[in-house]
């Protein structure tokens, strides 16, 4: 029988629906709710996770991405309750939904894992959410093990401060080179960093990734220039990020992938020495990615 983790412990919720998924191909996966709906109503999640395994476990997986899901395992997963809820918001707009109302409702019915609750936020600049300080606010009321901010613009908000002084928040900085994030901007991110670093009271809750995109960030300098930096702003753990356009196409290519540029490899592993270098913790938690650094270096003998 086919088991999801993603099922069983997470919710996502994005602007406009409700789902379990955290792939790479979560737009190809079953909803707990869509927006476009006429009819709103909080859904039974019970029913609805018994429906999803019906689906994983029939010919009816063949019109999802679960088909072929690196994280589909066939031994019973453990966990019964929700620990892990993600609010996706990259456009900074409101729900079209109820969201505080299906929050309290599953609390109220206890399917959350307070204990391990991680609640993870991600936006491109959080000092567009409107609802920010209610949505803290209802998670600080139920509990929490900690709050996740994810971000692609290098902002300070006063909220992520005071969370990372308390110790219950981590933080992950994805800059958003394809708009020159970083171009022009030094002071003010090594400025946002330094501030985030100092309030820290744990200093590895903070990461921040480079992107490794083609024509735009695929050299050397950048690679160089990004690590430097950030062992200038105080830094203990930083990562390294491929497109996720490339990462789809090839987790499920054969080797040798045909279309990856050879030189990535390289700078890939430039990227790994000069952490070592700087005595920089390296973040590798990203499964789908780790997947797909194996076959570039195999592509390339590496």
């Amino acid at each position: 029988m086919n088991f999801c983790p993603f099922i069983d412990t997470t919710l996502i919720f994005t602007e406009d629906c409700i789902t379990p998924c955290y792939t790479n191909f979560a737009d190809k996966t079953p909803y707990y709710l869509k927006a476009n709906l006429k009819k709103q109503k909080i859904p039974n999640f019970s029913k609805e996770k018994e429906s999803f395994y019906k689906i994983i476990n029939s010919l009816r997986i063949n019109s999802y991405s679960c088909k072929n899901c690196v994280h589909l395992v066939t031994e019973e997963t453990k966990f019964k309750k929700y620990n892990h809820i993600i609010i996706s918001l990259w456009q900074n707009k409101a729900f079209k939904y109820d969201f505080f109302a299906i929050i309290k409702d599953i609390y109220k019915l206890g399917m959350l894992d307070i204990e391990n609750l991680i609640v993870e936020i991600q936006s491109g600049n959080f000092a567009e959410i409107s609802e920010l300080n209610k949505i803290l606010a209802i998670f600080k009321a139920i509990g929490y093990k900690e709050i996740h901010f994810m971000m692609n613009n290098v902002i300070y908000h006063p909220c992520i401060e005071n969370i990372l002084k308390e110790g219950k928040c981590s933080l992950c900085i994805i800059p958003n080179l394809r708009n020159n994030e970083l171009e022009g901007r030094e002071a003010t991110i090594k400025n946002v960093l330094r501030r985030y670093m100092n309030a820290a009271k744990n200093k590895n809750s903070i990461s921040v990734y480079f992107e490794l995109i083609r024509g735009i960030s695929d050299n050397e300098v950048a690679v160089s220039d990004f690590v430097k930096m950030m062992y200038t702003c105080g830094l203990n753990k930083i990562a390294l990020r491929l497109d996720n356009n490339d990462i789809n196409k090839w987790l499920k290519a054969t080797i040798p992938l045909q279309d990856c540029p050879s030189y990535f490899s390289t700078l890939i592993l430039l990227f790994f020495k000069l952490c070592r270098r700087y005595s920089f913790y390296l973040d590798m938690s990203y499964t789908e990615q780790n997947i797909v650094f194996k076959k570039i270096f195999k592509s390339n003998k590496k």
